[in-house]
């Protein structure tokens, strides 16, 4: 599997590279960030938790958009 990955194409290793710092970028901040909202900001844990799912799975959406041919996109 290792051996498989150094294998691929310079801008294929560019983008699995930032595809891993962009996630565990992410990972990294929402714990903070549910608790900026919910100490500073003064929400309830339900509405932290709503705010937080609804940027993960607009996120996700996102993503699956981003990917599609532009003919599949319309």
């Amino acid at each position: 599997m290792l051996r498989k990955l150094f294998t691929f194409k310079a801008s294929i290793k560019l983008i699995l590279i930032t595809t891993l710092l962009s996630n565990v970028g992410i990972f990294m901040v929402i714990p903070f960030l549910a608790i900026y909202f919910s100490k500073l900001n003064s929400l309830s844990t339900t509405e932290v938790g709503i705010i937080i799912g609804i940027a993960f799975w607009c996120q996700r959406a996102g993503s699956l958009l981003g990917g599609l041919p532009p003919i599949m996109s319309m």
